[in-house]
């Protein structure tokens, strides 16, 4: 009888671990539905991952030549003096700076992601390397164990050709001997 009780005590445990291990899922739901409903659940995401911004300063520079004048040559003669005056065109240099400010926003939330799926397939490599390790190892062992298979069946066709041909091998070494 008291084994009975036990037995229905186990099961009963059990059933209530099984009819309640959904409800942390259903209870995270149902708090999205009602953040969602009253306009919070974009609070809460922006709270878990704020965004990080880049700014990026960038400068343009952009030169521009303008030509003032034009030439011309005036010739005053006074006395004996010749005076030849040459006028070349001004120059104007125009330095043209454009800054730029770019602001790069990053999503923080997948980053989040990817940085976990990047865990995961670290673990996942991690695994098949141990597989990879194991499987080398045995493959080794197996091919020890053929190496001396082989042998062993040298051996023995060796000694079975020796055992059924011994009376022409005595007779042959005989005849040498």
């Amino acid at each position: 009888m008291h084994n009975r009780g036990l037995l229905y005590l186990i099961i009963s445990v059990v059933c209530f671990f099984i009819a309640t291990s959904c409800n942390t899922e259903k209870r995270l739901q149902k708090a999205e539905v009602l953040l969602a409903s009253s306009g919070r659940l974009p609070e809460v995401c922006a709270n878990r991952f704020p965004p990080k911004d880049s700014i990026v300063y960038r400068d343009s520079v952009h030169f521009d030549t303008l030509y003032t004048s034009v030439y011309s040559v005036d010739t005053i003669v006074s006395n004996d003096t010749v005076k030849i005056v040459t006028t070349l065109p001004a120059k104007v240099i125009t330095k043209e700076v454009i800054k730029f400010r770019d602001v790069y926003r990053e999503n923080t939330a997948k980053v989040t992601e990817l940085q976990l799926k990047y865990n995961d397939c670290g673990l996942k490599l991690y695994g098949v390397e141990i597989e990879f390790e194991k499987t080398k190892a045995e493959l080794d062992k197996w091919k020890h164990t053929a190496k001396e298979r082989w042998w062993f069946l040298w051996i023995l066709l060796i000694a079975a050709f020796a055992i059924t041909f011994r009376k022409r091998i005595y007779k042959f070494v005989k005849l040498f001997l």
